[in-house]
């Protein structure tokens, strides 16, 4: 693990930096899920800097809100305008406090506690505290976070968006078998940089454990459906927009950063085609997307 002189980490996620420094002398750990997106490039911009506390510490809760709640956390607002993220543990589901951010997630405190006992972990970056910075941290920068399968084909990607058990998976370990690279199955960073589109896997993958973090350009976006044949049907304007807002994890709690979301999304929709897969989990699906490529 790249540890950093001062006992700090730094991950790049979508061409952005997020730093994690020790509140005392004890170096910072991250699960394994995120070594291959460790690094040491300080020519990346800082998008956060988080600071990583032990467990005994305490997360502050004065005058917060709930906005946002789930079956095993919630975040709330406090009266400053800085976000409280709590897990709700066993056995009686209250919420534990693990994490303050500023506004804007540019900062933050982390208490290394997680899983629904709120056990101590030596991790310093857990569920959901990893995505929910993640996200909010880079809405307002123009990456969006989908919820897809990506594939590379010789330095060309296609996203295969659905709902759950559309095949995502299926299609991207066809796809896999037929020479691409398997990026991620299940979540993929969306961006654009000098008018190209891009996608990057994140670190949370789904059934398929296999995740290779490079950057490629996107060529199409995918909406997949699983049917006895394999046909594809463009899909325009407002309605390419809507089929990827369905399939993004976005901070709806968030005005701004939803209004940022919605505009990369229509930027993306106006760079790359959208397509809606009809298709069977055979090799001429596989040969169907392939004509997409350049």
């Amino acid at each position: 693990m790249t540890i950093l002189a001062d006992g700090s980490l730094s991950l790049a996620l979508a061409g952005h930096r997020f730093l994690f420094e020790p509140s005392s002398a004890e170096r910072v750990s991250l699960s394994p899920a995120f070594d291959q997106f460790l690094s040491t490039d300080e020519h990346l911009p800082l998008t956060a800097r988080y600071t990583v506390s032990a467990p005994d510490r305490a997360v502050p809760v004065e005058d917060t809100e709930p906005i946002w709640k789930t079956e095993t956390w919630q975040l709330g607002r406090s009266a400053t305008g800085d976000f409280v993220l709590s897990i709700h543990i066993f056995p009686d589901e209250h919420p534990l406090p693990v994490a303050r951010f500023s506004s804007d997630f540019s900062r933050g405190d982390l208490i290394r506690r997680a899983g629904r006992h709120g056990a101590a972990t030596p991790y310093a970056f857990n569920y959901p505290c990893d995505q929910v910075a993640v996200l909010n941290a880079l809405a307002t920068r123009r990456v969006c976070v989908v919820h897809a399968g990506a594939v590379e084909f010789g330095g060309q990607a296609l996203v295969f968006c659905g709902r759950s058990g559309a095949g995502k998976t299926t299609l991207s370990r066809l796809c896999r078998d037929h020479g691409a690279t398997l990026l991620n199955d299940d979540r993929q960073f969306l961006f654009i940089k000098d008018e190209q589109a891009y996608v990057a896997p994140t670190p949370w993958h789904g059934s398929e454990p296999e995740v290779n973090n490079r950057t490629v350009p996107l060529r199409a976006i995918l909406h997949l459906d699983q049917a006895p044949h394999n046909t594809l049907t463009p899909i325009c304007g407002a309605l390419a927009v809507a089929r990827l807002l369905g399939n993004t994890v976005a901070p709806f709690y968030r005005a701004d950063a939803m209004e940022d979301t919605l505009s990369l999304l229509e930027s993306l929709t106006r760079l790359v085609p959208s397509k809606s897969l009809a298709f069977t989990p055979t090799a001429d699906a596989v040969a169907l997307c392939q004509t997409l490529l350049d």
